[in-house]
């Protein structure tokens, strides 16, 4: 029956264990309360448990402790119906949980001192030192008045007795001085949080809301960019955006609509390359003639393209003859077939006149021998060159 007893009192302190803060009013307190003392059996007397009185005196800390002193006296028999008187002090810290309602669990722990005495042998008063340790818990009424349940184990130490006590009573708080609510325990009391919900250990302001050291909307515990220029935009890691994903944020970049994908350079725009780009033109003609031959038509064709898609490039067309006949007709035979070409570029390709030049250079610079027949059809001949530098994105 005593083990069947106290364990339903400690479910019923466990099953109303809570996790948040509740008010709590600091300074001191009595605890007037009705007890019921459970023995041990006590040298084979076996005294009855019974109820009793007692009152409690404490101080509440500004923190979760307080220390407590109380008295109670318990008025029974022995199984042999001898009356007997039971005192006992104590000197208990006490602890209270905070909690996010009006239920307070506590827990007690001290020593103390109890008395017995039995009337058939009012010369005997067995007495001792006690350890103690209890649970309990508390409903607040009000700023000055709780109503409290608690059980105790007290141990005898010299007698090597257990025995138990439940106490039921109420707190009546005595001024001091009330300590504020802080459900979130950041240091900022409920009535002054702007932010009641602040993680735990999260470093806040007056006002109880999470620090935004760079000021950009982002708390700092969620901000992954902490030290963001004052106001750049941001997403919502407290990282500065970067509309194009190129990997420079947008108040850097220079050049905001780069393509995905692309290059690019600390300014956000595109890494260009230089490379050098070239076309030759190598055609000849039948002796004594300026007629460009069919075979040919292709590479001029070629060249016109080139000059299309390079429109800053210019071409000079130079002509040459083999030796055969006066160097004044090879001069001139040379510059009818350097203007035959530039004027089919002109006319059959439509790229502008002042694009394009030609020269007659006559028997000059041969590229082959005039001795033979085919030295000197290679030397009847219109070349040109044309170079130019791109840039283009890496």
């Amino acid at each position: 029956m005593k083990r069947k007893l106290l364990a339903s009192v400690l479910t019923i302190i466990a099953c109303t264990s809570v996790h948040a803060e509740s008010i709590q009013q600091a300074g001191v307190y009595l605890y007037p309360h009705a007890s019921y003392y459970i023995y041990d059996d006590w040298f084979n007397l076996n005294p009855e448990d019974d109820y009793g009185l007692g009152l409690g005196i404490g101080y509440q800390f500004e923190s979760n402790w307080a220390v407590e002193f109380s008295y109670d006296q318990i008025n029974t028999e022995t199984a042999a119906k001898a009356d007997t008187e039971t005192q006992l002090l104590e000197l208990n810290s006490v602890y209270r949980f905070t909690s996010d309602s009006n239920w307070q669990p506590i827990v007690l722990a001290g020593i103390g001192h109890i008395q017995h005495e039995v009337s058939t042998a009012p010369s005997a008063t067995p007495d001792g030192t006690t350890a103690n340790l209890g649970g309990g818990i508390e409903y607040i009424l009000s700023d000055l008045i709780s109503l409290r349940a608690d059980v105790r184990g007290i141990y005898e130490i010299d007698d090597s007795q257990l025995d138990y006590m439940a106490t039921v009573g109420f707190n009546l708080m005595f001024g001091g001085n009330k300590k504020s609510a802080d459900m979130d325990h950041d240091g900022v009391s409920d009535a002054q949080d702007n932010c009641p919900n602040t993680p735990m250990g999260t470093p806040v302001d007056d006002t109880g809301c999470a620090l935004d050291t760079d000021k950009d909307g982002v708390v700092d515990y969620k901000d992954q960019c902490p030290d963001t220029p004052a106001g750049v935009k941001v997403d919502a890691k407290g990282c500065a955006l970067d509309s194009d994903g190129d990997g420079v944020a947008d108040h850097l970049d220079q050049c905001p609509d780069t393509p995905k994908g692309a290059t690019v350079d600390d300014k956000g725009c595109r890494k260009m390359l230089t490379e050098d780009v070239s076309i030759k033109l190598n055609i000849n003609f039948d002796s004594s003639k300026a007629d460009i031959k069919p075979e040919f038509f292709d590479q001029v064709e070629k060249v016109a393209k080139f000059m299309v898609e390079y429109p800053d490039t210019r071409v000079v067309i130079k002509g040459y003859t083999d030796s055969s006949g006066s160097a004044s007709r090879n001069l001139r035979l040379s510059e009818r077939r350097a203007q035959a070409i530039a004027n089919s570029l002109v006319k059959d390709h439509n790229i502008s006149a002042d694009r394009v030049s030609a020269v007659g250079y006559g028997i000059k610079s041969p590229v082959a021998d005039n001795s033979t027949a085919a030295g000197r059809k290679l030397n009847r001949r219109v070349v040109a060159e044309i170079n130019t530098q791109i840039t283009k994105p890496e």
